[in-house]
């Protein structure tokens, strides 16, 4: 009887210390949407930051937050800290609420590379970012990812109003690199950098940008290495694989070279992979460069590239290889 009684009261006190991580958020206990954890104040998300950068280290099945829903009940000012360094496997809803960011960012801190999250991998929307972030890769992820079947990260019904400087290469206003699903998302903030710049995310390799916005200024600073790593767009830089799809660029994207309203580049990795696809995107804001400029594709790498209806109304300038659809072939 003293046994079970034992067994039983450290059953007890170990499941209450595995849960108290999260007994300081309203809400619960997190497994869907319905149910998600409430963040209402800063100290809310600095709580939950702080726990992510403390257990990075650790497996993703061993944090108590992996695949769990958090729900912003309020807007949140002055974030000044990415929040992990680390992938992030939970869901965040924002709720139509507001975030604001002053990040100053470091390019040799990974910790405070610009930028939320350094990566995601589960669900993220209806978060709208106002404020600014310097040394910025991206305005919510560096990484969107795709690793398996459960943990493709999906960035859908967000809006960025946010100030993105970079003194380095690689700008998106979303994100930095996306090999998964961003869609309905809205960029109104301006982006700069000096190389492979953005409206919504520098790289698109192996995902999917669907029904998104730029309106804000993307600028390119420096020129391009004339290859399909390079480049500056209204919505992505680089296209590699998979579609982007009923996409609208309105915002003025100047550069030197390898500019496009919707692409920089694009390019199709071999017969393994989807072709990169442009289908039914729309060009109306001013595109200026030097040389490889046009409303939706600055140059097509290869003959894999497809583009369906595609239409620019903008006007584009420059001095060799201008073209309306496409640049240089």
């Amino acid at each position: 009887m003293k046994t079970s009684f034992f067994i039983l009261s450290f059953s007890i006190f170990f499941l209450s210390k595995m849960s108290l991580p999260g007994l300081s958020f309203p809400g619960g206990p997190g497994l869907t949407k319905d149910d998600a954890y409430e963040i209402w104040n800063k100290d809310h998300w600095i709580e939950l930051g702080d726990y992510l950068d403390s257990n990075y280290h650790e497996p993703f099945n061993s944090q108590w937050t992996t695949y769990k829903h958090f729900r912003l009940m309020q807007d949140i000012d002055t974030i000044t800290k990415m929040i992990s360094i680390n992938s992030i496997l939970f869901n965040l809803h924002g709720n139509g609420k507001t975030i604001t960011l002053a990040i100053n960012g470091q390019i040799s801190n990974p910790y405070l590379q610009g930028c939320i999250f350094n990566k995601t991998r589960r669900v993220i929307d209806s978060l709208i970012l106002n404020g600014y972030i310097t040394s910025a890769f991206a305005g919510i992820t560096i990484y969107n990812m795709y690793l398996w079947n459960d943990t493709a990260g999906t960035i859908t019904n967000c809006v960025s109003n946010l100030t993105l400087t970079n003194d380095v290469s690689g700008s998106g206003g979303i994100a930095y690199w996306n090999s998964a699903t961003i869609t309905h998302c809205l960029n109104n903030g301006s982006v700069s950098g000096v190389d492979y710049v953005g409206g919504i995310a520098a790289l698109n390799l192996g995902g999917d940008i669907l029904y998104c916005i730029n309106t804000g200024k993307i600028t390119g600073t420096g020129v391009s290495d004339n290859n399909y790593f390079s480049g500056i767009g209204g919505i992505v830089t680089r296209h590699q694989t998979f579609d982007i799809s009923n996409c609208i660029n309105t915002g003025d994207i100047e550069g030197v070279n390898q500019i496009g309203g919707i692409a920089g580049t694009s390019f199709s990795p071999g017969l393994f992979e989807p072709s990169p696809v442009f289908i039914n995107c729309v060009n109306a804001g001013y595109i200026k460069g030097t040389n490889i400029v046009s409303g939706i594709l600055g140059i097509r790498y290869d003959d894999g590239t497809v583009i369906r209806n595609c239409v620019n109304t903008g006007v584009v300038e420059g001095e060799e290889d201008v073209g309306a659809i496409v640049g240089k072939e």
